[in-house]
């Protein structure tokens, strides 16, 4: 169970990295420009 708790809190914690570096990316594009 513990296990499972883990993992699935590392997952959620790609899944808001994931969304900070999309959103960086996207303000550097626009940036860019």
């Amino acid at each position: 169970m513990q296990i499972k708790y883990v993992f699935a809190y590392s997952l959620g914690g790609m899944r808001l990295i994931c969304q900070d570096f999309y959103k960086w990316r996207k303000s550097q594009a626009f940036r860019a420009r």
